[in-house]
């Protein structure tokens, strides 16, 4: 009712049909409740709600569109919702598991969908690619042995991938952030099970496609035949043509228009010396920004920052930050402490909190100064009469609601007449407030000074200052720490599983030193655009570690498969899996776009980081990796050829000995 009266919201928050009226005259009101955060936070999540579900839409029109080939039989259509239904089952699935193994969930959790689809709709277009490749190669193959082939390919490029994102964030869990630690757990088992549902739910549905395409059979209604047979993979023949004869419709749309311009570009920056310069100079000038950045980032949270601009609190903190500078309550609490042998210890806690620039002299609500205004006067010599003394002021006192006493029957106004004071004290509480604080760093230093000054004088750790704020301001003390340790064994684990999965020492630390200079420069530019390091920015960061490994990786392993000299190993690798990481790219950039104007703090970061990690990441990637590769990747010679070689040697070896074993014979 106070929000209402005061007018500083015009719904009353419990009753949308009532209307709150601003009061009379010229004087405004705005302030902070109690209820302000949630109503306030809340709102501005709920306006971007609406924005995460166009973001989830995009992701999903984009994969429709993109999966399959612009033909009524080969559209995939079918194949993308199977693919959608494969994400929905890995998270029900880890939510499930996490469940059983009483793994505690948060908010932190609800950013998990969003990476399992992202993974998801990468790893499907990487099947999809490698499947529409072996159909063209191996037009005679089986349907069980495409899928095999496909597995072999692709499905080993995605395990790459997804195993080195599920040991990060697994290895992650270790942190001493509990939030942080669940999130983990949590993401780690989505990655994995969106790996195996891959393998278990998508490719066997995938071969169920296959036989569909072979028996001419529409994607979406299978019951029926087209009439243009065959239906060529290679030869799409448009999804929404009008059919001028029985044979061939009036439309033939382009195919592999992705393909064509990854050639055309890789041509440049693959096979050109100006290419691979200017490539090389382009992203030299992007790690030294980078680095720049990553060297001066800070740590900082404030509450404060949750309330979007606008919020009648915004209001309230800009007039408090200029007239009154006035900051956060807080309370020492002393657990189980004797005052009577500790009344030195309290008159020296008293003498603390009001030396303290940083506390509101007129704050310190001191139950002990009231009750002991003179110190130099001679106590109760008992312990008995001291508390008895203390149990009788506090009747009559207004600090009646500070002390809890050790006999519990004395808290209770229906028994207290019945209680023995003498047994003591259990609590006591001297509130304060704080002047206003800047940054996070500076409120935790005060904190931890406070904490530590504290138990200093009391020695034996039952004494302690406490605060709400205080939760939210712990983070900014260690999360800096955090961040570097789950980044190094994150970045550890990924090196350690490249060099299994791409058993090639010198292509691994290639993609390995890819993967590690996208989140370095990433860290470095999230501190030109105006962030923090802070537990949000910390989640985030940990999911980019994801997607910087699946724009890299891929790239990596194909090259590993490919044959020839190193510019065609790096120009095929753009070609062949290129146009897959383009799609998965490309459909995260639609999507966090619609989050750049969200109104909340967590989705404001959520946008500036995600598309900060698909534009450095992704294009080292498609860009820079292949052009390294290229430079020193090195060349393979082709199995066959090695094959043909021998192969000749051998007849050539075989015919020459019996040349000479015919001259033997005839001599």
């Amino acid at each position: 009712d106070a929000v209402c009266l005061s007018g500083v919201v015009e719904k009353h928050p419990m009753d949308e049909a009532k209307t709150c009226d601003a009061p009379s005259g010229d004087l405004k009101y705005t302030g902070l409740f109690g209820r302000s955060f949630g109503d306030e936070f809340g709102a501005a999540i709920q306006n971007d709600v609406g924005r995460i579900g166009m973001a989830y839409g995009l992701i999903i029109i984009y994969l429709v569109a993109c999966l399959g080939k612009r033909d009524v039989v080969h559209s995939m259509f079918a194949m993308s919702a199977v693919v959608l239904a494969g994400v929905g089952l890995a998270f029900t699935g880890a939510s499930g598991f996490g469940g059983i193994l009483g793994i505690k969930t948060n908010p932190l959790n609800n950013n998990i969908p969003f990476l399992i689809l992202g993974l998801g709709v990468d790893d499907a277009f990487v099947l999809v690619a490698e499947l529409t490749r072996h159909m063209k190669e191996n037009k005679d193959a089986s349907v069980p042995d495409l899928i095999a082939l496909t597995a072999k390919t692709g499905g080993s490029s995605i395990l790459i991938t997804s195993l080195t994102d599920a040991l990060a964030f697994l290895v992650g869990a270790s942190t001493s952030l509990p939030a942080l630690s669940g999130f983990c757990l949590y993401g780690g088992v989505a990655v994995l099970m969106c790996f195996i549902l891959q393998l278990i739910w998508v490719l066997p549905l995938m071969a169920l496609n296959v036989r569909r395409t072979r028996d001419n059979r529409y994607d979406c209604l299978c019951c029926f035949r087209s009439m243009v047979s065959p239906h060529e993979i290679e030869e799409p023949q448009g999804c929404c043509c009008c059919y001028g004869n029985a044979d061939r419709p009036t439309c033939q749309p382009t195919d592999n228009v992705m393909k064509k311009v990854m050639g055309k570009i890789g041509h440049v920056t693959v096979k050109t010396t100006p290419g691979k310069i200017a490539t090389l100079v382009f992203w030299m000038g992007i790690f030294g920004l980078g680095t720049a950045g990553a060297f001066q980032l800070k740590k900082d949270f404030r509450l404060e920052w949750f309330f979007p601009e606008g919020s009648y609190v915004a209001t309230f903190l800009e007039l408090n930050d200029e007239y009154f500078s006035t900051g956060t309550s807080f309370s020492v609490y002393t657990n189980g402490v004797d005052i009577f042998t500790k009344q030195d210890e309290m008159n020296e806690l008293t003498s603390y909190l009001e030396q303290q620039d940083f506390v509101r002299l007129s704050s310190i609500n001191n139950w002990w100064e009231n009750f002991r205004p003179d110190p130099t006067l001679a106590a109760a010599p008992t312990s008995n009469q001291f508390y008895q003394d203390l149990w009788n002021w506090a009747q009559t006192s207004s600090y009646k609601s500070s002390i809890r006493w050790a006999d519990k029957a004395c808290n209770d106004v229906d028994t207290e007449a019945t209680c023995d004071p003498t047994q003591g004290v259990s609590h006591t509480r001297v509130t304060a407030t704080l002047k206003r604080l800047g940054s996070g760093t500076e409120r935790f230093e005060v904190m931890s000074a406070m904490r530590t000054d504290i138990n200093g004088i009391f020695e034996d750790g039952n004494v302690f200052p406490f605060a709400q704020d205080f939760l939210y301001w712990e983070e900014n003390g260690i999360i800096d720490t955090e961040l570097v340790r789950n980044l190094v064994i994150a970045g550890g684990i990924v090196f350690i599983i490249i060099c299994t999965m791409i058993p090639k020492p010198r292509i691994a630390v290639i993609v390995s030193l890819a993967i590690c200079m996208s989140v370095f420069e990433l860290v470095g530019f999230v501190h030109w655009w105006g962030v923090s390091i802070n537990g949000t920015t910390t989640i985030y960061l940990l999911i980019c570690l994801g997607l910087a490994v699946d724009y890299s990786a891929h790239i990596g392993h194909i090259f590993n498969l490919s044959t020839g000299l190193a510019q065609d190993r790096a120009w095929e690798a753009m070609t062949r899996i290129g146009p897959s990481v383009f799609h998965a790219l490309f459909s995260t950039i639609l999507a966090v776009l619609v989050l750049s104007q969200s109104q909340s703090y967590v989705f404001q970061i959520f946008f500036k980081v995600l598309f900060l990690v698909t534009l450095i990441a992704g294009f080292k990637g498609l860009w820079l990796l292949p052009v390294v590769l290229a430079l020193v990747g090195g060349d393979k010679a082709d199995a066959s050829e090695n094959g043909k070689t021998a192969a000749s040697a051998k007849k050539v070896a075989s015919d020459g000995a019996n040349d000479f074993a015919a001259v033997g014979a005839g001599s």
